[in-house]
């Protein structure tokens, strides 16, 4: 049986993040933690290595790309930005992305069995000036059902067109192995018992990650066993500028000017406590779509489709829906909501939905309950910054949920959509094979799972949208296929009320043995 039950799970509080563990040093601070990473946006003021991450949709020319792979059962996700008219730059992050996904395989060749191993990589703006660009990469993965994570920070010179790793904000020479000095003699392993002091060395591979913060400070970040051997979170230091002005590049000082005084520029609302359920008369107003109401599916065939991304495609499919009067529900990935609100807004404007497709594509099902919360609201955020409403549907990575999962959604307002007609093992076929598997599986009711990210789906859409309307459907989206009916936060829904579990057919090249998982994207 393919259908999800309901979930339940009973309320508890969730974990809350707190503040960054630091120590105040003369010259020097030090923070370590277990929490993400992403989470240095959202610390206490006095957090000296706060990033103040700068809205994409501000940097001229940037724009969001994904790339997805799933080959011999591991899980790749990646959503990475390019520049227009700056190749170099270009060139660099694709081969950076190249660099690590190489050894990702490398050291996962095949998976049969779950947990799967996954790759994810996403990103964010750390300064935008007339002269530099930095881009920060979070990447996470995933053997043996422990997450690994790593930063790595790019800066691209637009004054000279040159891309950079984060140790050429430094003099040629021996200013690296200086910085090693400054942070050895801090003493780190006595902070931490977990810190090994004697692995930092003036290496760029090892300061692979400079950011400065709103002071004009040199932040520096370490990956899980960089320094350590073990998982460390986040270990940041934020060293005095006074302490490496003298070892500063030209582009390093460049860097640091474009930082100082710098609130993030990204509109980010209120930070709600972890355990707080979010209410449905909060300060942002549900969203929905324009035209909800339109069609009584209570009389109508009708039919919800769907798509996770977006990406380069969304346009096109846009255009696609427009043309046969067909409204759909888009669930977004958070980084692209960022750098792409515009394109929301024009969704929202043609009478679609929005919701969230959480924020880096991580199986939530593998995380501890504070980062699936961090996941989960992180998009909530960017789809707010971009629309003024805040998602009340959650398409989870993969269709995994557990107990976490539901406790969450449930926290923040979310119902669990999956999906009854799910293309994900279709990503490959071509258009006609899409097409024929939709049309002959789609019941009234039915939640249709495509990609948007997808070639196939774009090409596909025309004559499936077409066959469907033939066969008297009409397309609204999820929410108005149980009409007066609300979607309860924390629920999994997988179709509509009309459809009933025998009237599920199981993702094409699949059976039914596989009855807790289903693989979305």
């Amino acid at each position: 049986m393919w259908l999800f039950p309901a979930y339940g799970g009973s309320m508890r509080r969730l974990l809350s993040f707190g503040g960054l563990a630091l120590v105040a040093l003369s010259a020097v601070a030090y923070g370590a933690t277990g929490r993400s990473e992403e989470n240095a946006s959202r610390p206490v003021s006095s957090d000296p290595t706060l990033i103040n991450y700068v809205d994409p949709a501000k940097v001229p020319g940037l724009t969001s790309h994904t790339i997805t792979d799933e080959t011999n059962g591991r899980h790749v996700h990646i959503t990475h930005p390019l520049l227009k008219d700056a190749p170099a730059l270009n060139e660099r992050l694709k081969a950076e992305i190249a660099r690590q996904v190489g050894s990702f395989t490398t050291a996962n060749p095949r998976a049969d069995r779950a947990p799967y191993p996954e790759f994810t990589m996403d990103w964010r703006v750390v300064a935008q000036s007339p002269s530099v660009l930095g881009i920060r990469l979070r990447t996470g993965e995933l053997t043996q059902g422990k997450w690994i994570n790593s930063q790595r920070t790019l800066w691209y010179d637009k004054t000279t067109r040159t891309p950079m790793g984060s140790a050429d904000l430094l003099k040629q020479g021996g200013a690296l192995g200086e910085l090693a000095k400054i942070v050895r003699a801090e003493g780190m392993e006595r902070k931490s018992s977990r810190i090994d002091g004697a692995r930092i060395v003036g290496n760029p591979m090892v300061f692979d990650s400079f950011v400065f913060n709103r002071k004009g400070d040199l932040v520096v970040e370490f990956d899980d066993y960089q320094v350590s051997d073990a998982v460390t979170g986040r270990v940041a230091l934020a060293v005095d500028h006074d302490k490496i002005a003298k070892l500063l590049s030209a582009t390093g000082h460049r860097a640091r000017e474009a930082r100082i005084g710098q609130q993030a520029t990204h509109p980010v609302p209120a930070r709600r406590d972890a355990g707080q359920v979010f209410s449905p008369d909060g300060a942002f107003p549900a969203a929905k779509s324009s035209r909800a109401g339109s069609v009584n599916c209570a009389k109508a065939k009708c039919v919800a489709i769907t798509f996770d991304g977006p990406g380069k495609y969304t346009p096109e499919v846009a255009g696609v829906l427009k043309r046969h009067d067909a409204r759909a529900t888009f669930f977004t990935a958070g980084p692209s909501a960022t750098a792409h609100p515009d394109m929301l807004r024009r969704l929202r404007e043609e009478g679609h939905l929005i919701g969230n497709h959480s924020w880096s594509h991580r199986t939530l099902s593998s995380l501890p309950q504070s980062k699936v919360l961090d996941e989960l609201e992180r998009t909530q955020d960017s789809v707010v910054a971009a629309l003024g409403q805040r998602p009340t549907l959650l398409r989870p990575p993969y269709g995994e949920v557990d107990d976490n999962v539901i406790t969450v959604s449930r926290n923040l307002g979310l119902a669990v959509v999956i999906g009854d007609v799910n293309t994900h093992k279709l990503k490959d076929a071509d258009a006609a094979t899409v097409e024929g598997f939709v049309t002959e599986n789609v019941r009234n009711g039915s939640v249709v799972l495509l990609h948007d990210t997808h070639g196939p789906t774009r090409e596909a859409l025309p004559g499936m949208l077409r066959a469907l309307a033939d066969q008297g459907y009409k397309f609204v989206t999820v929410p108005e296929l149980y009409g007066n009916a609300v979607m309860e936060p924390g629920k999994v829904y997988l179709a509509g009320p009309n459809v009933t579990s025998a009237a599920v057919p199981p993702p094409p090249g699949e059976g039914h043995g596989d009855k807790h998982r289903h693989h979305t994207e």
